[in-house]
């Protein structure tokens, strides 16, 4: 009995560190947070959207090339390797 009662309360003392934890999560920050929030995501979107543009043009220098080397070297099940190669130029650069 003693015993359960200690797992009891251990129990409720781990639900309320979480409860705890969750609330320092919550997003009351405010402005400056948000504002930080807004940034990184910019930066994060800036970067991933000029590595996308530099491998489209990557490809767009030499097409027969990234699809006898990439296409059908990787991906032998697709037909016709330079039309997936102009595919993927037209989406990247798009």
């Amino acid at each position: 009995s003693v015993g359960r009662l200690m797992r009891d309360r251990v129990s409720l003392q781990n639900s309320k560190m979480s409860a705890a934890r969750y609330e320092l999560l919550d997003d009351s920050g405010g402005p400056k947070a948000a504002f930080a929030t807004d940034v990184g995501t910019l930066v994060l979107r800036v970067t991933v959207s000029l590595m996308v543009i530099h491998h489209g043009l990557q490809k767009l220098q030499n097409p027969e090339a990234f699809a006898a080397n990439m296409v059908e070297k990787f991906f032998p099940f697709l037909p016709w390797p330079l039309l997936w190669t102009w595919l993927a130029i037209v989406v990247e650069l798009a």
